[in-house]
C-alpha cells in the first residue's frame, strides 16, 4: 500500500514537472495568434496581462488542450500495454491548469477541496504562484505544487534549457512585446 501511495506522489510531481515544461515552453517560445495550439497558447499568454483572465474560462477552455495531448499519448500507449501509472499521470497533467486557475481565483471561487488542498500545501498556493507573476514570468513555471520550483530555480534548470536550445539556434521569443497593453 505504501508503494502505491509513493507512486501516486511521484506521479503527481511528474505531472507538475511536465505541465511546468509546457508552461515554460509557452512563456518562452509561444507566439500569440499562432496557427498551432492557439486555443492553448493564447489564454496562457493573455493571463499575464490580466491574471484574472484564467478565472473567466471554463474547465474545458483551460484544460482541453492538455486533454487532446493526453488522449494522443493514451491512444499510442494502447499499442504498448496501458499502465495505471500512465493513465494517472495523463489525468493529473490534463487537470493541471485547474490548479493554476485556483492560484488566481478569489478565495470564494475556489472549490472547497481546492481551498483545503492549498491550505495543506498539497497543491500550489496563491502566494507561491504569485512569484511567477512578480518575476517577469521567468521561473516558477510548475503550477501544480510548491515543491519543484525552488529546486529547479536553485539548479538554474530553465536557464540551462534556454542556453542549450540557443546552441542549436532556437532563441526565446519576446512574447511580452506581442501582448496587448
Amino acid at each position: 500500500m505504501l508503494n502505491i501511495f509513493l507512486k501516486v506522489i511521484l506521479i503527481f510531481l511528474s505531472a507538475d514537472f511536465l505541465t511546468g515544461v509546457y508552461h515554460f515552453t509557452v512563456d518562452t517560445y509561444g507566439v500569440l495568434n499562432s496557427k498551432f495550439f492557439k486555443n492553448s497558447v493564447d489564454p496562457l499568454l493573455l493571463h499575464h496581462v490580466d491574471p484574472l483572465f484564467i478565472t473567466t474560462q471554463s474547465y474545458w477552455q483551460i484544460n482541453g488542450g492538455m486533454y487532446v495531448f493526453s488522449f494522443l499519448i493514451f491512444f499510442l500507449s494502447l499499442f504498448f500495454g496501458i499502465q495505471w501509472e500512465l493513465w494517472l499521470l495523463l489525468l493529473f497533467c490534463s487537470n493541471g491548469n485547474s490548479i493554476h486557475k485556483w492560484s488566481h481565483a478569489k478565495y470564494e471561487n475556489i472549490p472547497k477541496i481546492g481551498r483545503i488542498l492549498q491550505k495543506l500545501s498539497l497543491i500550489q498556493t496563491k502566494a507561491h504562484h504569485a512569484k511567477h507573476h512578480m518575476n517577469s514570468f521567468k521561473g516558477n513555471y510548475c503550477v501544480m505544487t510548491n515543491y519543484l520550483n525552488p529546486i529547479l530555480s536553485t539548479i538554474k534548470f530553465w536557464e540551462l534549457i534556454i542556453l542549450s536550445l540557443k546552441t542549436i539556434g532556437l532563441k526565446p521569443v519576446e512574447v511580452y512585446k506581442q501582448l496587448p497593453k
